[in-house]
């Protein structure tokens, strides 16, 4: 390795998507061309799909020639186990100095390494990137965060600032010695795997170092889990009942999110002027930890003025 240079592991769970994974690959392929190559990347994809074989995932670089640039490597499950114990698997295998975790259906902008690489040289522990939220392709895309977010155990659990583990490039090492992970077992907890990381890792005193070039594009289509917005609540409300059986968590804050997160399974799933009209005060602490928010509300103001088509 030339002097200064470091290493990225970056962990793709793949089930099921092999025009994004396509996509993204030539996003990380473009990307580190117009670098310097001192932030190199370790790609590290996690076959989750049975019926797919090895080599048809292989013939996805390869007849593009990406492997000549790209240190790919290849893991298969042997039953679809799901994008959280894939992301787990993929952490084992890594071997760089940094981790990040990516979805097959996101993808990276062409100064993602070049920023990169000039940032992660400090031998900071946590690193919060910026980026877009966009529907289908770049044309789309809004700013994820347009002020500096404040991110700490509580903002997480009231707010959720962190959509998505692509947010955060974390040292490996450092890393190591928090004994976090994705992955919960039951089918319950299905789509709340992200969040339940970023808890964890905020519940450590951490130095975050906000990166605030837009980065990264979180790509929101028809089949985001997220897109289930009482499904996401309920395994959100499992999550949360089962951290309160971990004494490191302070279980009032976690009872509080519990009702805010009951009261909003109710505004979502039910008439909306009946769930206000019979409980008053929720709805208004319910806008209140909505608005607490600032780039949440400034997306809601953009998504009213460009009339965009997704979640924000």
């Amino acid at each position: 390795m030339k002097e200064n240079q470091s290493t990225i592991s970056i962990v793709i769970p793949f089930y099921n998507g092999d025009l994004f994974l396509s996509e993204l690959l030539y996003s990380l392929n473009e990307s580190y061309l117009h670098s310097s190559k001192l932030l190199v990347p370790e790609i590290i994809i996690i076959n989750d799909s049975p019926d797919i074989s090895e080599q048809t995932i292989r013939s996805i670089w390869e007849q593009t020639g990406l492997e000549h640039n790209l240190n790919i490597k290849l893991f298969v499950n042997s039953e679809n186990k799901g994008v959280a114990y894939s992301r787990d698997l993929g952490t084992s295998h890594a071997s760089g100095d940094f981790i990040t975790w990516i979805d097959q259906d996101d993808f990276v902008h062409k100064t993602y390494f070049s920023v990169l690489e000039q940032r992660v040289q400090s031998k900071q522990n946590v690193y919060l990137l910026n980026g877009y939220i966009c529907k289908n392709t770049a044309d789309t895309a809004i700013p994820v965060f347009y002020v500096k977010p404040a991110v700490n155990f509580k903002h997480v659990l009231f707010n959720n600032p962190v959509l998505s583990t692509f947010f955060w490039i974390i040292n490996r090492d450092f890393l190591n010695t928090l004994n976090v992970r994705f992955y919960l077992p039951e089918q319950i907890y299905k789509g709340v795997d992200d969040w339940f990381f970023s808890l964890q890792l905020t519940q450590n005193p951490l130095k975050i170092e906000y990166v605030s070039n837009r980065l990264i594009y979180y790509r929101f289509h028809e089949t985001n889990f997220g897109n289930d917005v009482v499904g996401a609540i309920d395994g959100g409300l499992e999550l949360l009942k089962t951290l309160q059986n971990n004494d490191t968590f302070p279980k009032h804050k976690l009872l509080s999110r519990i009702k805010t997160l009951t009261f909003s399974k109710r505004f979502y799933s039910e008439n909306k002027f009946w769930v206000v009209f019979s409980e008053p005060f929720n709805f208004i602490r319910f806008l209140i930890r909505y608005c607490y928010d600032i780039n949440r509300m400034l997306r809601f103001i953009r998504k009213l003025f460009h009339q965009t088509k997704f979640r924000t």
